[in-house]
């Protein structure tokens, strides 16, 4: 741990040395990025400043070769199968620099990262093996383990490019995960990846104090390439030991903000029958904007959201196979209620609006889906169990919860209907469906050893009692709400007088 905070401070160091010089040199070789339509700074700012991030990794991780830091068995992959990525990275950092600078055509930089897959391919980085995360098994690759390499490393390399367009969002997104994975990486034994990730960590964070709203230096392609190029190679070789890169659950949630921010943009695009390398202005960052919100509170949000991302990282390379598979259907669910509040008008699909106005209803709908299954259990089998299978029943109700949940959420309950007898008819028959589609889950993955039909049967009941319990509380909440607000005072119009135009007699005004 010493060296990797040694190594860190140092990188900070250099890296807030050479920001303030990158930030000269831009404005002398006409690096700037000036306002535009597409633009949310207001002035010329210069985007030299991937060179301080990766001229401050790159040297720091020089010097401690050279004074003997990287010797010794547990950096024997340092010394051979690093070699050839590190000339990937640095094919994408003078591109970046080249396209800073004097500008190059996007198929020209596509190409240039097909060129540093290909290193990664040539290094020995290849996914051959994929693990599912709801049995735990790996999957054999077989003839699609390179494309699947060249893809993942192409894909997440445009996903930090793509986000890079409020201050100190890539950066900010790029410590988060490179600390992520320089812990993952230390709990399964790889300190040569520990070591790598944490010098980039620090060399972001010397970074990120002139690049964070508001900016002086953006990070520019020749960082956010070079920065998505290291953290798909590293987020590969983190979550393992062997020699044979397997793509695992924590690399995608890690990198989950950039690959969801990069899923939208080329579904939309599909959608529209856009070109997929069109520029726009609804990334995930300027949506929220577009919902309100400030440009440093955007940030920080996605910032809390790629942080909870992580910690779901970390969490799903310790736990065991049945906690994985809750943490990726939680981060599903989350998701698509995160989506869903972006409000794209090109997604059209009605799984985006099943929520409605509704969103808080459904959340207290989820608690009480998982309690009424927790309590079945207990009430039916509480003396047959083992003294300590607590987390056993809760992680069961959870499944359970989270698929009746889904299918309620899919039935459209939570959707405004003039309809009450249809809206509890819906309720009961979706009940019943997800209650099915929960017991057929358990049962098939062995979860709950426990669930026969008669805790089938007292879930559903209790489920029924509660959710009706929820909605006539919130009924009789709104009744007497409406019956015991005060009046509004008539309003008082003290200006003169305005006639209407004789064609608007008789209209009401619904502009």
């Amino acid at each position: 741990m010493l060296p990797i905070a040694l190594l860190s401070l140092a990188a900070a160091l250099v890296a807030s040395g050479l920001a303030p010089l990158m930030r000269r040199v831009g404005f002398a070789v006409g690096a700037v990025d000036r306002p535009g339509h597409r633009k949310v700074h207001e002035r010329d700012v210069s985007r030299l400043g991937g060179v301080a991030v990766w001229g401050a990794t790159g040297t720091v991780v020089l010097l401690a070769a050279w004074f003997g830091v990287l010797d010794g068995a547990a950096f024997v992959h340092v010394r051979v199968m690093w070699v050839p990525l590190a000339l990937g990275a640095a094919v994408l950092a003078m591109v970046g620099v080249v396209d800073d600078v004097r500008g190059l055509r996007a198929r020209t930089k596509l190409l240039a990262q097909c060129v540093a897959a290909a290193l990664v391919v040539a290094g020995g980085c290849v996914i051959r093996e994929a693990t599912n995360p709801i049995t735990g098994a790996s999957v054999a690759l077989g003839a699609l383990a390179v494309p699947v390499t060249v893809l993942w490393v192409i894909g997440v390399t445009n996903a930090l490019n793509l986000i890079d367009g409020l201050d100190g969002l890539a950066a900010g997104v790029g410590l988060i995960v490179s600390g992520t994975l320089c812990m993952i990486s230390l709990s399964v034994g790889r300190v040569d990846v520990a070591l790598l990730t944490g010098t980039l960590a620090g060399a972001l964070v010397g970074f990120l104090y002139f690049n964070f709203n508001p900016a002086t230096i953006f990070l520019g392609d020749s960082g956010s390439l070079f920065l998505g190029y290291a953290l798909a190679v590293l987020s590969l070789e983190s979550a393992h030991k062997g020699a044979t890169a397997v793509l695992v659950l924590a690399p995608i949630l890690a990198l989950g903000v950039p690959i969801m921010d990069t899923t939208l943009t080329v579904a939309r695009r599909i959608l529209v029958s856009a070109s997929l390398m069109a520029p726009d202005r609804d990334h995930i960052h300027h949506r929220l904007i577009a919902l309100g919100l400030s440009h440093r509170r955007a940030v920080l949000v996605l910032y809390v959201a790629c942080l909870l991302l992580n910690v779901a990282a970390v969490f799903s390379v310790r736990a065991a196979t049945r906690d994985a598979a809750l943490v990726a259907v939680a981060v599903a669910l989350a998701t698509f209620l995160g989506v869903r509040k972006l409000r794209y008008h090109e997604l059209p699909v009605r799984g985006f609006a099943v929520v409605g106005p509704h969103a808080l209803l459904a959340l207290a709908d989820a608690a009480c889906l998982v309690v009424a299954y927790a309590v079945a259990v207990m009430a039916l089998h509480g003396g047959t169990l083992a003294p300590r299978s607590g987390i056993e029943v809760l992680r069961a109700a959870t499944v359970a919860g989270v698929l009746e949940l889904s299918v309620l959420l899919l039935s459209g309950v939570y959707q405004d209907d003039a309809s009450a007898r249809r809206r509890w008819t819906t309720l009961g028959v979706a009940l019943a469906i997800g209650a099915v589609v929960a017991s057929i889950a358990l049962v098939a993955t062995r979860a709950a050893a426990y669930h026969d039909l008669a805790t089938f049967t007292l879930d559903v009941i209790l489920s029924a009692a509660l959710l009706a319990l929820l909605r006539g509380a919130a009924l009789a909440r709104r009744r007497l709400m409406q019956r015991w607000r005060p009046p509004l005072a008539p309003a008082i119009h003290t200006g003169p007088a305005v006639e209407q135009p004789a064609i608007y007699a008789g209209r009401r005004n619904v502009a």
